[in-house]
């Protein structure tokens, strides 16, 4: 059963640090002057030098694309912000095929498991409780909340294709459904923030194994939880996003850090200071304010230069060209800080979002290396069976961190395929197959 299987985290690593407001792949001042300054989310705006359909999302004028949440009535009939068909919303942002009951959806194909209709969309829930089934020992049975267990189990008696059969149906007492619990430490959901869990195990009268999981270590304090939180990958305390929250890899005063004004991620300690008309002290030090400034052509106005880039000095940077719309002062030095290609927005090192599609290189290849780093990073991890790679779950279904979702192994970056999610089933946290097959993006 998939509560025996082992428990998959996946750690996403934190964002890059920035130097400009970056927004769906668009390059934006953080001033007041925004042309979407009091206007809702999904208004169309317009920004000099940029031909591309634009929309105020938070009061800044970018990119609208398909999957950020924003509707864009011009090209999008819904937008939920999601990577999954079959739940109102298509991934290409058109509205899901209706379903008028469940012959017109998918059979997930899992024992005990089907297709559900709501009237408009497919969806997956358990079986009637009472169907025939066969066991995972190949007995027969019936389902029970999802699950198929032998037709005597619960009894009280232990019989040949029974582990354990404690008398009852009760997830958490060390049997359910025949089987224990556990058998060892590692079929317990294991958490390094919530503390170590150990499989304790017992024989029943009956001469079944019970298998209880049993806490072993108290769960990580990490003190403030505005400043600090628990990495799950790790066990280890890592800052909150409140405690940076402007990115720039440097904590606020009120959490102890150097950072000056937390609200800026061009404002840190450290910085290389630049001269520019308003005098801004963006390190943290007003004594050292230059005189001239060194600026790199950003053609595509990401905030990142290629590394051939055109190079000229002055205090305020070089006017603006029709073939070249911005220039920036970072140094182009480095995969953390040069453009792989200064032709397209999307594509710089600090990138953190994933695409369902590769862009054409500068000498007319294909790429989804979309964050300079030389490979291509998929947005969830992927197992050779992914049915069998466990949710965890407790007795009220998937924990408030389920790990993440899977492919199966081998899928291509841009190829439609089936996603596995945890999802909640009464009492149960399932790996469960998309009703629809999936894009899998990568950067």
């Amino acid at each position: 059963m998939a509560r025996l299987r082992l428990v998959l985290l996946l750690a996403l690593a934190a964002p890059a640090a920035a130097c400009s407001v970056i927004v769906d792949g668009a390059l934006h001042d953080s001033t007041p002057t925004s042309p979407c300054q009091g206007l809702d989310d999904g208004t169309p705006c317009d920004r000099a030098g940029i031909a591309a359909a634009l929309i105020c999302r938070g009061g800044i004028c970018g990119n609208s694309r398909c999957g950020d949440g924003v509707l864009d009535a011009r090209t999008e009939q819904c937008d939920d912000g999601d990577l999954l068909d079959g739940n109102g919303c298509e991934t290409d942002c058109t509205v899901s095929p209706t379903c008028g009951g469940p012959g017109d959806c998918p059979d997930p194909g899992i024992t005990c498991l089907e297709a559900t209709c709501d009237g408009s969309s497919c969806g997956v829930g358990p079986s009637p409780d009472n169907t025939p089934c066969t066991t995972d020992g190949g007995a027969s049975g019936v389902c029970f909340t999802g699950s198929c267990v032998g037709t005597t189990c619960g009894d009280g008696t232990l019989d040949t294709d029974e582990v354990c059969d404690d008398g009852n149906e009760v997830f958490g007492d060390g049997c359910y459904g025949c089987l224990p619990d556990c058998i060892d430490a590692s079929t317990c959901f294991q958490d390094p923030c919530l503390g170590a869990q150990e499989c304790q195990t017992s024989t029943a009268d009956n001469g079944g194994l019970i298998g209880v999981c049993v806490a072993t270590t108290s769960p990580v304090d990490c003190g403030n939880p505005d400043c600090s939180v628990c990495d799950p990958a790790t066990g280890g305390c890592i800052p909150s996003f409140t405690a940076d929250m402007d990115g720039d890899l440097h904590a606020s005063i009120s959490c102890g850090g150097d950072d000056c004004d937390d609200t800026n991620f061009e404002i840190y300690p450290g910085r290389v200071e630049e001269c520019d008309p308003g005098m801004l002290d963006s390190n943290c030090d007003p004594s050292d304010e230059p005189t001239t400034n060194t600026w790199y052509a950003d053609c595509d106005d990401d905030g990142y230069a290629p590394a051939d880039a055109a190079v000229v000095t002055g205090c305020v940077a070089p006017t603006v060209t029709p073939t070249c719309r911005s220039w920036t002062s970072r140094v182009p030095a480095g995969t953390t800080s040069t453009d792989c290609h200064d032709g397209n927005p999307d594509v710089r090192p600090n990138q953190t979002l994933f695409f369902p599609t590769a862009y054409t290189t500068p000498s007319g290849g294909s790429s989804f290396d979309y964050n300079c780093n030389g490979t291509n990073n998929p947005e969830y991890a992927d197992a050779a069976d992914p049915t069998m790679v466990s949710c965890g779950g407790g007795i009220t279904g998937c924990d408030a961190r389920p790990p993440a979702a899977l492919f199966q192994r081998g899928i291509a970056c841009g190829t439609s395929a089936t996603l596995y999610t945890c999802e909640d089933y009464r009492t149960a946290c399932r790996r469960t197959a998309s009703a629809r097959p999936v894009l899998k993006r990568c950067r």
